[in-house]
């Protein structure tokens, strides 16, 4: 009988160290999978599909810190040279250089800022656009990538959700 329990304890014992190391590895998956370069999926253009509260509801607009935004989002284009081109209209789309940052999930955007312009000149003043080795001046801005797959990714739009299909070529 005392070979009994003891083999009852030896397997509980055991058993229990499994549960615990499989919810360890199960962790570290995911916190490998967070810091996957999503580089690759990044890349291509990026059509607006729609922006949604945190519920999931779609909004037509929202409350921005200028005030009532159009929910319309730009276009985005990712190209391998890590240029980038978010196109809001035919004649209103900002450029620059991009990188994605695995650590936060976040694309960092290096906004060209033009410096002969009265919003350009603002921002250098406040220190929010910065000269580059290319003696252009930039603007950083990142944007947390809630989801990317294939052919669908979620941006965070302060607390708001930007929902983008991927063009297929």
């Amino acid at each position: 009988m005392k070979y009994i329990k003891l083999s009852i304890l030896l397997i509980s014992i055991s058993c229990g160290n499994n549960q615990k190391l499989n919810s360890e590895n199960s962790t570290n998956n995911k916190i490998q999978e967070s810091n996957i370069d999503q580089t690759d999926k990044i890349v291509g253009e990026w059509e607006f599909i729609k922006t949604t509260d945190i519920n999931g509801n779609k909004l037509e607009n929202y409350q921005g810190s200028f005030g009532t935004v159009q929910a319309t989002g730009p276009k985005l284009i990712y190209n391998k040279d890590k240029t980038f081109i978010q196109i809001f209209t035919p004649k209103n789309s900002d450029k620059g250089f991009w990188k994605f940052n695995s650590e936060t999930s976040t694309i960092e955007h290096d906004l060209f800022i033009d410096s002969t312009d009265f919003v350009g000149q603002d921002l250098i003043k406040k220190k929010l656009a910065v000269k580059k080795s290319d003696g252009k001046y930039y603007e950083l801005i990142e944007d947390k990538i809630l989801k990317i797959e294939d052919d669908e990714m979620l941006i965070d739009n302060r607390g708001l959700i930007n929902v983008y299909k991927k063009n297929k070529k």
